[in-house]
């Protein structure tokens, strides 16, 4: 996993040789270690797809320092997103934080990209926990969210069923065995005592 993001998203193919891929990383703060994996990450999609990638991030605690934001990164007017200097590694590269989309939280409905940020830093398992909770992409999002999670919690459901009438069954097995060797045993004896009174009967 070191060498692998948490998202790489491949163009159709037959956009293939118009569109980049996308990598999207959510990221608690933004340092240089993160960079150098950043471009790390970017030079192994270009190994795979032939083309820089475009590089987003969501940092859900800003920057390292106030230095290394500025030093090294943009935020255009206009934007909702820092940009970084990359043309030898990336296509290009959008950091969105907390301050960056501060401006644009206001907007109903919210941009997509601005809504799935938000979400991301605010950390809410449930949507009334969310300061912009009437926005209708917060709540489409939300509504994804729980339909996939759904999904898997049936699949999950069904998968205990599965086991517990395994078990069951390994435990029915289990007691039939048991049976079966407390009557053999209790019919070894009564043969054992028969033939011991039958012995004693011959000799008398």
């Amino acid at each position: 996993w070191r060498r692998r993001t948490d998202s790489l998203y491949l163009p159709l193919p037959q956009f293939g040789c118009d569109l980049p891929s996308v990598i999207v990383k959510d990221q608690k703060k933004v340092d240089r270690a993160f960079i150098t994996r950043a471009i790390r990450y970017c030079l192994n999609a270009f190994e795979n797809t032939k083309s820089f990638p475009i590089l987003m991030v969501i940092s859900i605690n800003r920057f390292s320092s106030k230095k290394l934001r500025d030093t090294s990164f943009t935020l255009a007017e206009g934007d909702p997103f820092y940009t970084h200097p990359c043309q030898s590694w990336a296509t290009k590269v959008w950091v969105y934080t907390p301050d960056s989309i501060s401006s644009f939280t206001d907007i109903s409905p919210m941009d997509p990209i601005v809504a799935i940020a938000y979400v991301f830093m605010m950390q809410q398992q449930i949507i009334i926990g969310m300061d912009r909770y009437n926005d209708p992409t917060i709540q489409q999002i939300y509504k994804v969210s729980l339909s996939i999670f759904s999904v898997e919690a049936d699949v999950a459901k069904q998968s205990i069923e599965q086991m517990q009438v395994f078990c069951d069954a390994v435990q029915s097995q289990f007691k039939k065995g048991e049976h079966y060797s407390i009557s053999t045993s209790a019919s070894t004896k009564a043969v054992t005592k028969f033939d011991q009174s039958k012995s004693k009967s011959l000799v008398n």
